[in-house]
């Protein structure tokens, strides 16, 4: 069985990750990288989304969930 990993540039921190295309977290961005719901999605690192379900929690928000396999390979047919 085959699988297949996106090479990703986070939108935030800017370095390339590995992820699955099809479960990595992503955030809506305009041409200026400004978040807007309108605009294209763009993935978002582990260490990106640790850093701000760190900060959440010391908010008292609840953390931003993803898919255990978000980072990981995603199988081809």
């Amino acid at each position: 069985m085959a699988s297949m990993t996106l090479l990703a540039q986070c939108i935030s921190c800017k370095q390339l990750f590995l992820c699955n295309a099809a479960l990595v977290p992503s955030i809506r961005v305009n041409d200026q990288g400004v978040p807007d719901p309108h605009g294209e999605r763009e993935p978002v690192c582990k260490a990106c989304i640790d850093m701000a379900n760190r900060f959440r929690q010391q908010q008292g928000l609840a953390p931003f969930r993803y898919h255990p396999d978000a980072y990981e390979g995603q199988e081809c047919p």
